[in-house]
């Protein structure tokens, strides 16, 4: 799907994070991302928990909330990024000027590529909770069953790209000072 609509830039661009600095794919960082949620999940409906509206309203409020805090910090990083105006040409650096430059560009890229993920993450368990309450009157065990998937691995990858992002912001402040 392409246009305006389509998530598949911030997932594709996410994922290119799982890349060292030679741009070898982290393979054992991008296997431990997208399982770990996974078995967390079938942990979770093996031991009989499924989505109930009581989590709903927990899941809609935290995830409201993220996703505006999300939004703030993604303005917080654009505004860095435009602070430091264009990047001098590369005959004014020096080569270690050139590589801390080279740093803090990839690291905010990252950082960028995951706040606008972790929003859609939050914007996607906000719309299958909703529509799975609008669908309430099915009242089937599959769709509960499939849901409560949907949603566990969802957060899963929310709250591990959330460490994610709290990593590289960590790195690049302790970089500066």
């Amino acid at each position: 799907m392409k246009g305006p609509f389509s998530p598949l830039p911030i997932i594709c661009e996410h994922l290119r994070a799982f890349r060292d600095i030679e741009g070898r794919i982290l393979w054992s960082s991008l296997v431990f991302y997208l399982f770990l949620p996974l078995v967390a999940t079938l942990i979770l409906i093996l031991g009989g928990v499924v989505v109930r509206e009581k989590l709903v309203d927990i899941l809609i409020t935290s995830m409201s909330i993220f996703a505006a805090l999300l939004f703030n910090l993604l303005i917080l990083v654009y505004g860095i990024v435009r602070k430091n105006g264009g990047p001098p040409s590369s005959t004014e650096l020096s080569d270690h000027e050139e590589k801390i430059r080279d740093f803090r560009r990839r690291y905010l890229r990252e950082i960028i590529s995951s706040i606008s993920f972790a929003i859609f993450d939050a914007i996607v368990v906000v719309m299958v909770v909703l529509i799975w309450l609008s669908l309430d009157f099915l009242n089937s065990a599959l769709l509960d069953w499939s849901v409560s998937v949907a949603v566990f691995y969802i957060v899963g990858l929310f709250l591990l790209t959330l460490f994610m992002i709290l990593k590289r912001v960590h790195i690049l402040l302790i970089k500066e000072l």
